[in-house]
């Protein structure tokens, strides 16, 4: 048995939910996170509230869990700044989000939901959130990451914005529903494009 293994414990700072009690949507996440990562995630009951936790049986397991949609985000990257993907083709098309005013426009407050993640193993969690919340600009996505002693902070201005981040990213379905959230068609030229780019390098498992 491995010494240290990670875990990594979810809870929620603050929402702005009105509908929702906390549990309900830790149950939710717990279920997502089940379906996408297919690991045990634990619903708890402390004296700070509900929270999530998974305790990972190995750090490749961890490092696995982190590393899944490097690949994809970083696929995604290289075709923006080559032009082949057309962010002005994106936000055209999208009838249900705005570009961005300016890259910095995002602020920490009045936001739907905080998470804070805390783990024994930050590194494989930086690497991952400095590129999926530099993609996340480009896109319009309203979240922010702020790095604490034990974890991160996790900023989320809208509910689709947070609904975005619980959705599988190596699947086609899970990225037909991103495309929905935004109000774009499947046959759109955007959409098509990015079908044909990740499937050419076979990233998506289905």
């Amino acid at each position: 048995m491995e010494k240290d293994l990670p875990f990594l414990k979810i809870q929620i700072v603050t929402t702005t939910d009105t509908i929702r009690s906390k549990f309900d949507i830790l149950e939710e996440f717990r279920k997502d996170l089940q379906n996408t990562y297919g690991i045990s995630v634990n619903l708890n009951e402390t004296i700070d509230g509900h929270s999530l936790t998974i305790q990972f049986s190995s750090k490749n397991l961890y490092l696995t869990a982190y590393e899944r949609d490097m690949s994809i985000y970083t696929c995604i990257l290289e075709n923006v700044n080559s032009g082949y993907l057309d962010l002005e083709d994106y936000f055209k098309e999208a009838t249900l989000i705005q570009k961005p005013k300016q890259e910095n426009s995002f602020t920490f407050d009045k936001n739907y939901i905080v998470l804070k993640y805390t783990s024994n193993w930050k590194d494989p969690m930086r690497r991952n959130y400095q590129l999926t919340t530099r993609v996340d600009k480009l896109f319009g996505i309203q979240s922010a990451i702020e790095e604490v002693e034990d974890g991160f902070l996790k900023f989320y201005r809208r509910r689709e914005d947070f609904e975005d981040s619980k959705l599988d990213n190596l699947s086609r379905k899970g990225w037909e529903k991103w495309f929905q959230l935004k109000g774009i068609s499947l046959n759109s030229r955007f959409a098509l494009q990015f079908f044909e780019i990740v499937e050419k390098r076979k990233l998506l498992k289905d």
